[in-house]
């Protein structure tokens, strides 16, 4: 296979504040070094921030949600919700599992699109509306327990070898009960993290919420068990 390395870049990816630079060819020409680069739909930052791909995510969310509200302003409550969770939903949980959010500004980037289409299924845009009562009635969960559920949901999936991803051989089984609510037989010690980068990945973040669930959650017969169960358990 030839590469035309006109539609290559370089994406170097570092947190150090004076990276060792370094020019790379392909074919003698000089690859164009950049911040920001498209990988499996994802957007990689240079310094694997998500602010960037976050910001092109709810962008691009709320350009299909426009689309939809002006298409099927006078549709039912019922179809104007089904498009949100078909069209517009998908888009920001793509691949959640490994890019998740985790500061507040993020998240409530991502939160906003989904109540103002709360609002347009609703038909309710005055000021004293409650937004979360509009989600209450559409049975929506927010996109950060969402994405909980799939990080979760996930994890289960590589414990029942379910999904061809091993766990990292850092993952140590331990023993010790957090409290009599949430202790279990399948808890790991929390991989340590010096930055909030490696913190909340998925390892690290996904064993602080697998260690807190119940031993009857972690134990289900099932995977559709374990999803109905963990969506109802997070929701409280």
């Amino acid at each position: 296979m030839s590469f035309n390395p006109s539609k290559c870049q370089l994406l170097r990816i570092t947190k150090k504040r004076s990276p060792i630079q370094h020019d790379y060819t392909l074919h003698g020409h000089v690859l164009e070094q950049v911040p920001t680069a498209k990988y499996l739909g994802l957007n990689l930052h240079e310094q694997l921030s998500w602010k960037f791909h976050t910001d092109v995510t709810a962008k691009k969310a709320n350009r299909t949600k426009a689309f939809i509200a002006r298409n099927i302003h006078s549709c039912p409550k019922k179809v104007k919700a089904a498009c949100y969770t078909t069209l517009v939903c998908p888009m920001m949980e793509y691949a959640t599992t490994a890019w998740a959010p985790h500061t507040v500004q993020n998240c409530h980037k991502l939160e906003q699109v989904q109540r103002r289409a709360a609002r347009f299924a609703c038909h309710r845009y005055e000021k004293t509306a409650s937004v979360t009562t509009m989600m209450n009635d559409l049975k929506w969960e927010s996109l950060e327990t969402r994405r909980n559920n799939q990080r979760l949901t996930t994890f289960y999936r590589m414990q029942h070898k379910v999904v061809s991803i091993t766990p990292a051989d850092h993952l140590v089984p331990v023993q010790q009960s957090y409290s009599r609510r949430s202790s279990h037989d399948e808890m790991y010690r929390v991989p340590y993290a010096r930055t909030n980068l490696y913190k909340y990945s998925f390892f690290p973040s996904t064993v602080r919420m697998w260690n807190t669930l119940p031993s009857s959650l972690i134990h289900s017969h099932s995977l559709q068990s374990f999803k109905t169960t963990v969506s109802v358990y997070n929701r409280h």
